[in-house]
């Protein structure tokens, strides 16, 4: 007998050797990386959601690769977690928050102002120091935040190659501002007034925007979230139809068919703010545990008076709580801290003097092993700290160049001459211990002076992007000019360096 199961409109025969899949079950990997969102971000399922759509692009292996992994566009009231998300993102994919790129909307409200992005048209002042690269404090370039160099430079640490743009209140900008970035979301390429182009083929753009909350304010009269009670009940579907609205009015169709997802984020809910109050005291202990000197770190209780109370003097304001736990616990323990009345390993509990409206401070000292620990732990960061006399396995300050030949030849591997060898040791062998392989770097090009040019840009993402150890630098002086370059690296690193310089060409090499 045939069973027939219904897809769609059509009628599939299911045999005995069929298997009906489910593709809408998570992966191990997923539901792990939006557990790590939900701890970070609490009371906002809005985030999780994206967490879930930037994991499943990212890992996807047939998504399309000529455009950016996602364009999403977070909108709702302030203080609700949107450019968190944001950093969140790039804390789990790279481990810090600072490694984004994150460009304030507000900025670019003038369709002038687009020009600190794009660089100056030509014929401007200007105009030929676009797309240089930004290798100190001092080198001024407005193309910066924007440019392969930058992006690179944010994530790199990481070894995985995504980058995260956060685009703050994008409703702020001009239409010029939106109409730059339409290329970038739609093929993954910016091109800049010098020529340059700019990759976001592997990016993840975050689009914050209070598009239509005002309206929905207007609305609520008065009333606090989406389904508080009120003069006007909000709900969800009145969000929404604002939303879209506010889209249709300010954007074009071209852009908003770029977006990928318009994603709403709704005010905290007062048990939603209860957890958050957690979240933050959590955040003061770590904060306390890196910050405080070795030796001197103690923990900190909040009892569950003293939470309410934090709550009752915020209110709804997520900001506002950040302010109260500043002035109420941060600011009080920094001047204990500072006068010595914590002792090493003591637990100070923050309690609430209901009669009096205020927060009372009490101290319980460690016990014997806990001091002892703290004390063995301190002993050991200070010997760590002291100087030792060997520089084994050191990186020099300089980079070790040598001046390259003038027969055309690739320069022999250093191990030939005792003295260049000793030189070499400490790179080698440093390099060595930390699992890197040799390899050889090669460009070439129709000129003295091209070839040149491009080994200085070689050199400088080498030297100040992937910071890798150099054995050797040579160019040839006659025809074909070509410029060598030894280093020690791995091959995710020369994987990125490629990307960035298509006209490279590298090998490992052998011992």
């Amino acid at each position: 007998m045939t069973i027939e199961h219904k897809t769609g409109t059509s009628l599939v025969p299911v045999g005995s050797n069929v298997i009906v899949l489910d593709p809408y079950t998570p992966s191990p990997s997923e539901e792990a990386f939006v557990h790590q969102f939900g701890r970070k971000i609490v009371g906002q399922p809005a985030a999780e959601q994206i967490a879930s759509m930037v994991h499943n692009a990212y890992s996807n292996p047939f998504r399309d690769k000529t455009r950016p992994i996602g364009v999403y566009y977070l909108v709702g009231p302030s203080r609700t977690g949107k450019s968190y998300t944001g950093e969140v993102l790039a804390e789990l994919m790279h481990g810090t928050q600072e490694a984004l790129t994150r460009l304030q909307c507000g900025d670019y409200e003038e369709d002038h102002q687009v020009a600190d992005l794009r660089g100056a048209p030509p014929g401007y002042i200007g105009f030929k120091d676009v797309g240089k690269l930004k290798l100190t404090a001092d080198d001024e370039d407005p193309t910066t935040p924007i440019s392969n160099h930058n992006l690179m430079r944010l994530r790199m640490k990481s070894g995985k190659e995504i980058d995260i743009v956060l685009l703050e209140e994008f409703e702020k900008s001009s239409y010029d501002f939106y109409k730059f970035w339409m290329g970038a979301f739609d093929k993954g390429k910016v091109k800049l007034s010098d020529g340059r182009i700019v990759d976001f083929t592997n990016t993840v753009f975050i689009l914050t925007s209070n598009l239509g909350m005002e309206r929905l304010e207007d609305l609520a009269k008065g009333s606090i979230g989406f389904t508080n009670g009120g003069p006007k009940k909000v709900t969800e579907d009145d969000v929404k139809g604002v939303v879209d609205e506010e889209m249709k009015r300010r954007y074009k169709p071209e852009f908003r068919n770029r977006l990928d997802a318009v994603v709403i984020f709704r005010p905290f809910s007062a048990e939603e703010l209860g957890k958050i109050v957690v979240t933050e005291l959590t955040r003061i202990q770590d904060r306390i545990s890196k910050q405080a000197p070795v030796g001197k770190r103690f923990k900190l209780v909040c009892d569950e008076g003293a939470r309410k109370q934090l709550l009752i003097q915020t209110g709804t304001n997520v900001a506002e709580l950040k302010r109260v736990m500043q002035k109420e616990l941060l600011t009080p323990l920094g001047r204990l801290f500072n006068l010595g009345k914590l002792p090493p390993a003591c637990t100070v509990t923050v309690s609430c003097n209901a009669g009096l409206d205020r927060f009372d401070f009490s101290m319980l000292p460690g016990t014997a092993a806990e001091v002892k620990a703290q004390e063995e732990e301190a002993a050991k960061a200070a010997k760590a700290a002291q100087p030792t006399d060997t520089n084994d396995g050191a990186k020099p300050k300089a980079p070790l160049l040598l001046e390259g030949p003038k027969d055309g030849k690739t320069p022999k591997d250093p191990k030939g001459d005792p003295k260049k060898a000793a030189l070499f040791q400490p790179l080698t062998e440093g390099s060595r211990s930390r699992g890197l392989d040799r390899y050889l770097i090669q460009t070439q090009a129709k000129s003295l002076n091209e070839v040149d040019d491009r080994g200085e840009e070689i050199m400088n993402y080498v030297l100040e992007i992937l910071d890798l150890d150099i054995e050797y630098e040579a160019t040839t002086h006659r025809a074909p000019y070509r410029f060598d370059l030894m280093v020690w690296a791995s091959e995710a690193q020369m994987k990125m360096l490629k990307k960035l310089m298509p006209f490279i060409t590298y090998s490992k090499r052998g011992e």
